[in-house]
C-alpha cells in the first residue's frame, strides 16, 4: 500500500496495549535508547547498539537462535569485548519470545518495508507464537508530527523525522516524537 494513502486509510492507535517485553531490534541505538527513555526497556537485547543489519538479517538470527552471530557480522567488536554478556542477552530474547508471553520488537531504520514486516512478522510467530507483535519505525524528511498506526493486530508502523536530521542517537526532538507515539504502549508489571 503507498505510504500516501497509508495516513488516509488508517486509524490512528489510541488503545493502550501491554506487553510483557519488548527488545529493539535496532537499526543502530535509536530504538533502544528512546524506548528506554519511555521506560519501555527493561533488558538489554542483542541488538540495541549494532548498525547495519537490516530487518531481514536480525529476523534470521532471531529464527536460528544466533548461531554464526559474530561470524556473520562485521559489527561484533562488542561481542569480542563481552561474548558472555551479549550471549545473556541472546538467551534472554529467545527465552522471552519462546515464553508464550506477549513481546514487542521494535525496529527502527530505513530500509524495510511494511511488506518486510509483515514476512518477518509471519517467519517469528510461525516458530514463536501469536503473541509476538512488531513495530516498524521508518523515518521521512519533512516530518512534523510523529504518530503510531496500527496496521493490524499484531503490527504497528511508526513514521518520525529522518537519520538525516538528526544525525545521532542522542537528537532529542526525534527522541520526543517518537516517546510521544509509544504512549499507546505499557510493560505489563509481571516479567
Amino acid at each position: 500500500m503507498p505510504f500516501r494513502h497509508l495516513f488516509c486509510m488508517r486509524k490512528f492507535f489510541t488503545r493502550r496495549e501491554k506487553y510483557d517485553y519488548i527488545f529493539s531490534l535496532g537499526d543502530g541505538c535509536f530504538g533502544a535508547n528512546a524506548l528506554q527513555l519511555a521506560g519501555l526497556r527493561r533488558f538489554a537485547g542483542p541488538f540495541d547498539w549494532l548498525c547495519g543489519l537490516d530487518l531481514n538479517k536480525c529476523v534470521e538470527l532471531l529464527l536460528n537462535n544466533f548461531n554464526n552471530f559474530a561470524p556473520n557480522t562485521n559489527l561484533c567488536a562488542e561481542y569480542e569485548k563481552s561474548p558472555e554478556s551479549y550471549d545473556v542477552r541472546i538467551k534472554h530474547i529467545i527465552d522471552c519470545l519462546a515464553s508464550g508471553r506477549r513481546v514487542l520488537l521494535v525496529y527502527t531504520g530505513n530500509t524495510a518495508t511494511l511488506a518486510d514486516a509483515r514476512r518477518a512478522l509471519d517467519s517469528l510467530q510461525a516458530k514463536f507464537g501469536n503473541n509476538i507483535h512488531m513495530m516498524l519505525v521508518l523515518f521521512g524528511p519533512d516530518i512534523k508530527k510523529c504518530k503510531l498506526y496500527r496496521i493490524n493486530p499484531d503490527l504497528y508502523y511508526v513514521r518520525t523525522l529522518s537519520w538525516d536530521k538528526w544525525g545521532d542517537c542522542d537528537n532529542k526532538k526525534s527522541t520526543r516524537m517518537f516517546i510521544r507515539a509509544l504512549a499507546g504502549i505499557v510493560l505489563s508489571n509481571a516479567s
